[in-house]
């Protein structure tokens, strides 16, 4: 459940960020017309569903109206985003299963298709540049471990000094594995970059999500979880731009992957985890 959580509210990959931040806030405000129009033009919109089969039509089009205004603010702030991207996913397949069936027409079959795979691409790549998530991210996990760690009961959750060995175990195993990687000659462009990749996922970032820390250190295990996730999106950043020789946006990535190391670094020295520091 916790790694559920952390995909949810995982950033974007690096080199999308500001497009995707673009699509989402296109697309909030596209639906938050839709849901007022809902609300202003009520009896029109009740008349249609009731043309479309649609049982309990005027309470339906409150329900829609409703999810689409909410949803669509949600997407406009960045908060929940994926969330709020699944649920009105489902609105667009309802609409082009309906009115898209009985009215067609661009903005059924054409609009209504189109939100759809912004919705899902949204899904896949989170909230971009410019959201809340990215804020509230840190905060929620907290909140979720010291939940699930009290609901769970002690036989899953480990000691401070279990996790700590746990934590030291990842990285001593990242470090061997990252001292293995010699690119061969000629090396390929990423071929480094998407090595040392794989090995921290291998590593790190499949296995850290899935620890269960005492209470006393749940906010700081929380945010080196998402540490994790962030680098490996970034270095997963890092080797596209080398692939495609984007060497611009290079620095900007590494400078960021530092800065992550940085942050987990200070934390597990606090941890005592030294092979982490």
């Amino acid at each position: 459940m916790r790694t559920l959580l952390s995909k949810i509210l995982a950033p974007s990959p690096p080199a999308l960020e500001v497009w995707v931040a673009v699509l989402r806030i296109l697309a909030g405000l596209i639906f938050i017309r839709y849901g007022l129009a809902k609300f202003r033009f009520h009896s029109k919109e009740v008349a249609d569903f009731h043309r479309y089969g649609l049982p309990s039509p005027s309470l339906f089009v409150y329900m829609i109206g409703t999810l689409e205004l909410g949803a669509g603010c949600l997407l406009v702030l960045g908060l929940g985003t994926r969330l709020a991207a699944l649920a009105l996913a489902g609105n667009m397949v309802g609409a082009i299963s309906t009115a898209g069936r009985v009215d067609g027409g661009f903005i059924n079959l054409g609009l209504a298709p189109t939100l759809l795979v912004v919705m899902l691409f949204l899904l896949w790549a989170g909230p971009g540049k410019w959201a809340l998530d990215g804020r509230a991210r840190q905060a929620l996990l907290g909140v979720f471990v010291v939940v699930l760690t009290a609901g769970c009961g002690s036989s899953d959750t480990l000691t401070r000094a279990q996790y700590v060995s746990k934590l030291n175990a990842m990285c001593e195993d990242f470090s061997a594995r990252e001292k293995k990687i010699e690119p061969q000659s000629p090396a390929s462009p990423g071929e480094k970059e998407s090595r040392v990749l794989d090995a921290f996922e291998r590593a790190i970032d499949d296995k850290v999500g899935d620890l269960k820390p005492p209470k006393e250190i749940a906010g700081q295990a929380a945010r080196l979880t998402e540490i994790a996730h962030q680098t490996r999106d970034t270095l997963a950043g890092l080797s596209a731009a080398a692939n495609s020789n984007d060497f611009a946006r290079v620095p900007e990535l590494a400078s960021k992957n530092a800065a992550l190391n940085r942050e987990s670094n200070a934390i597990a020295r606090k941890l005592g985890a030294k092979a982490c520091a």
